[in-house]
């Protein structure tokens, strides 16, 4: 990529303390600057096409905010638009670099924080914040028009599928319910000492329980103990619901409910007042409400 970048301007600069000494910052015409971190042979990416990039926003070499391949299901598809010879004042920071980039090219945006219109308190001691971007594909116009359609398919497909699991979880906590109202339920509900009612529908992968602190994610459908009426599910949103376990960011009865659980198991909650919402109304949730869940530990 070296070769194929024509800078006008070349500066060296002095990066936050992790940065090594030797680094060297580019300016591109319009005036971004960045580092070159690998360089991939490869045809590269033209006007009209689309560049597939996962990113890592850092403030230090080893002090990443985010990262999407972390956070997002796939890479971002950055736009190149087409250019006159003169000032690409038209493009972001990224269309610049990338419109010259190939498939495997790691690149490094350098933005000064005192350029941001603010600074928010995560950038409190930062001198710089760094996009590292690691280019994975080059699509065409047509090739990423395709490519729309299809993950428009496979959602619509994976939208159906959620909604079809919703009608069946409806139907089995409507039986558990019942159930649970005429008091034949009681001898499958185990307890913990807290009054955490839960009963294991599948144990899923043997001792995978989570550690303290650790992320999972859920597939939930919750309803009322007191009517049976559902008030919340994962499944309608068409994503799961991802937390920390055993950090307080959740209700009681979940952080205790899901450090019971294994990678894959489900199982039905069953969560008094004094771990759920307490004896306060919490939006649609009339304070001292039981709650019974149907939960599903997807990671």
């Amino acid at each position: 990529m070296r070769n194929r970048l024509l800078p006008y301007a070349l500066l060296v600069v002095v990066l936050a303390a992790a940065c090594s000494e030797s680094d060297q910052g580019t300016m591109t015409e319009s005036g971004y600057e960045y580092v070159l971190l690998h360089d991939a042979p490869g045809p590269t990416a033209q006007p009209g096409e689309y560049v597939f990039v996962w990113t890592n926003f850092l403030v230090s070499a080893d002090s990443s905010l985010f990262n999407t391949r972390e956070t997002d299901p796939e890479p971002a598809a950055v736009p190149i638009p087409e250019t006159s010879d003169g000032p690409r004042s038209n493009l972001t920071a990224v269309q610049d670099v990338l419109r010259f980039a190939s498939i495997g090219d790691s690149i490094r945006l350098i933005f000064p924080v005192d350029s941001f219109d603010s600074r928010p308190p995560a950038l409190q001691d930062a001198q710089f914040v760094w996009y590292d971007m690691t280019v994975v594909d080059i699509k065409t116009a047509d090739a990423y028009l395709d490519y729309v359609q299809e993950k428009q398919e496979e959602q619509a497909a994976a939208s159906k599928a959620l909604q079809e699991q919703a009608t069946e979880v409806a139907g089995l906590l409507a039986d558990r319910y019942a159930a649970y109202q005429n008091g034949s339920l009681e001898k499958d509900i185990q307890r913990t000492p807290s009054g955490l009612g839960y009963i294991i529908l599948e144990e899923g992968t043997a001792n995978s329980k989570p550690d303290q602190g650790q992320q999972i994610s859920a597939h939930y459908y919750g309803i009322f103990a007191s009517n049976g009426e559902m008030f919340d599910n994962s499944f309608r949103r068409g994503r799961t619901f991802d937390f920390n376990v055993g950090e307080g960011g959740v209700i009681g009865g979940w952080d205790e409910g899901f450090a019971l659980l294994n990678k894959g198991a489900e199982a039905i909650l069953f969560v008094p007042p004094s771990l759920g919402y307490g004896d306060a109304d919490y939006g649609s949730i009339p304070g001292g409400s039981e709650l019974i869940f149907y939960v599903q530990r997807m990671q």
